[in-house]
Order: C-alpha cells, then structure tokens, then sequence
C-alpha cells in the first residue's frame, strides 16, 4: 500500500483507509507465541512419529 502511495496510485484517504481496515483485521486474528514443546509436537507430527 505504501509503494502505491509513493507512486501517487491512491491517495492518503484511502491509505488511511486501508491501514485502519488492516488494523480492524488484525485484531480478529488469534495469535500466541510459539513454545519449544509445540515447535516440538509439530517437529514430531511432520515427520509421522504418532
């Protein structure tokens, strides 16, 4: 969005726009850290070891 905003494809409103429906958006997303032991478990599914 910036890069189009740099070359002049939209203008700040609808950068303005843009940013704060991504940030709307983002707050639906669940997010958590990563531990070592679900690195781990994932590491272990992969690879087909039940």
């Amino acid at each position: 969005m910036f890069r189009r905003f740099r070359n002049r494809e939209i203008d700040e409103g609808r950068l303005e726009v843009a940013i704060e429906a991504f940030e709307e958006q983002m707050t639906l997303f669940n997010v958590e850290p990563l531990t070592h032991s679900v690195i781990k478990e994932s590491e272990r599914l992969l690879r087909g070891a039940w």
